[in-house]
């Protein structure tokens, strides 16, 4: 079992009316998530789990209760139009608050403190090693980048070559979806050379994206679309029309959706209907 904190949850008390959901897409998003990804780096005393708690009570300091390896956190409810220094001022308590009620107050939290800070528009980090091809010719790395304005979280595929041209190829973003630093390593782990021209990204049982370095094509396969399946083409169609997983596209959204009403797929000749009656 990791000695190291695991993640970071935000709960809201019974008599709170704001949802966790609602409070990760305003303004503390994007702290929440660096937290998650930072403080894996520390140890916390055997704590591997650290539970915020919104109260409507204000307090001029933090309180907080250890229950195992659990530690609660209750922290006061920021409004959403409170400046970004004082969000910042916020986290920053909370991190001394962690660290002298462990004591573990070291260099390493002085360093995410500072980053915390440093905060700007769009937070970016890589999270695998640079991995090459068989021949030397091309290397790739995962980065993902997270935009403070509206919580969007954005993963990139990054390709360089001998003479150190980078190209960055935006293939997944999602909107308000709080990860841990393992589910970063994770998808990470899934990118990898199929051949010397070929990058398969986070293969799975029900689809992979495949990037070719000749052409510069990403394509995403979904097994159930490509094998002719109705539901499966509907649904593929719903992930480019919503922007799920995939990245928006309504063109490869319509294909789909016209591949499946072809099949007398219903919610696929509804889709069609109410989204794209007036396209030529």
């Amino acid at each position: 079992m990791s000695k190291y904190l695991r993640d970071i949850v935000l709960y809201t008390n019974k008599e709170y009316s704001v949802k966790p959901k609602e409070y990760y897409q305003k303004i503390h998003f994007v702290y929440i998530q660096k937290l998650n990804y930072l403080l894996n780096k520390i140890e916390f005393n055997g704590i591997l789990t650290i539970n915020l708690v919104i109260t409507d009570i204000p307090s001029e300091h933090l309180t907080s209760e250890r229950f195992g390896n659990i530690l609660e956190v209750f922290i006061f409810f920021i409004k959403e139009n409170e400046s970004k220094n004082y969000v910042i001022s916020y986290y920053s308590n909370l991190l001394i608050h962690l660290s002298k009620l462990n004591d573990c107050y070291s260099k390493n939290l002085i360093q995410i403190i500072n980053k915390i800070i440093d905060i700007e528009e769009v937070w970016a980090e890589t999270i695998s090693r640079r991995k090459w091809n068989k021949s030397k010719t091309f290397n790739f790395t995962l980065s993902f980048e997270i935009n403070y304005l509206n919580s969007n979280m954005k993963f990139f595929l990054n390709i360089e070559n001998k003479q150190k041209q980078r190209k960055s190829i935006l293939f997944s973003e999602v909107s308000n979806s709080l990860l841990v630093k393992q589910e970063f390593e994770d998808r990470a782990n899934k990118v990898y050379w199929e051949n010397d021209d070929v990058i398969i990204i986070e293969k799975s049982k029900k689809s992979y994206w495949e990037y070719n370095t000749n052409t510069g094509e990403l394509t995403f396969h979904f097994y159930r679309a490509e094998s002719g399946d109705a539901h499966g083409q509907y649904d593929l169609g719903l992930m480019y029309f919503k922007g799920q997983y995939v990245l928006k596209d309504k063109k490869k959204a319509k294909y789909w959706f016209n591949k499946s009403a072809e099949q007398n797929y219903s919610k696929a000749i509804k889709m069609l209907k109410n989204n794209f009656a007036n396209d030529t």
